[in-house]
């Protein structure tokens, strides 16, 4: 499980919600078999901010938009991740509804000027969150999710990669670009 983490969240400053995927761990937690408590993209450990899978990209991103003075409030949009992707996806099914009330109620919380959600399973939450809650009143915005294995996904939404370079730094660069215009846009 992933507890939701924010920076830079102030009163006067407009915030942005990164709703990723889910908690999903790998290698580093092999040997846990018990529940794990992070962070998403366990941003609160110097190894995970470098990891070249994700978690460096999403530092990046972070970085970049509180240095353009937003609070950021990262989430995960599927609370749970059980073992292995089919016994977790066939959990997640079971609490879909479950997961759109607890994000439902963060997004009343956290007041977000711009919801971002990274790739397809945190999209379709969100589409039942504002479904089902309406009165909310959010504003979307649909990303590939930061990691490698959407490398393809990523490179297919921000062609300028191809030329650049795929790393994380131009990547998050690319990112911060559309949600801060997305942002801007708002105000």
């Amino acid at each position: 499980m992933d507890l939701p983490t924010w920076f830079n969240i102030e009163e006067d400053k407009p915030r942005i919600m990164l709703i990723f995927q889910d908690p999903l761990r790998g290698k580093c937690y092999q040997d846990c078999k018990n529940a794990v408590l992070s962070s998403p993209f366990g941003l609160q450990d110097a190894t995970h901010r470098n990891r070249k899978n994700g978690g460096k990209m999403a530092n990046e991103l972070v970085k970049r938009l509180i240095n353009n003075g937003y609070g950021v409030y990262l989430t995960d949009a599927r609370k749970y991740f059980i073992g292995d992707h089919r016994t977790s996806d066939a959990y997640s099914l079971v609490f879909a509804r479950t997961y759109a009330e607890i994000l439902a109620k963060e997004i009343s919380i956290v007041k977000p000027t711009l919801c971002v959600c990274f790739g397809n399973r945190a999209n379709s939450i969100m589409y039942d969150v504002s479904t089902e809650y309406p009165e909310l009143l959010i504003t979307s915005i649909g990303l590939p999710h930061l990691s490698g294995t959407a490398g393809g996904a990523i490179k297919n939404q921000f062609k300028i990669l191809e030329k650049i370079g795929a790393t994380a730094s131009n990547i998050a660069e690319a990112y911060a670009k559309v949600i801060i215009s997305h942002v801007e846009f708002l105000r």
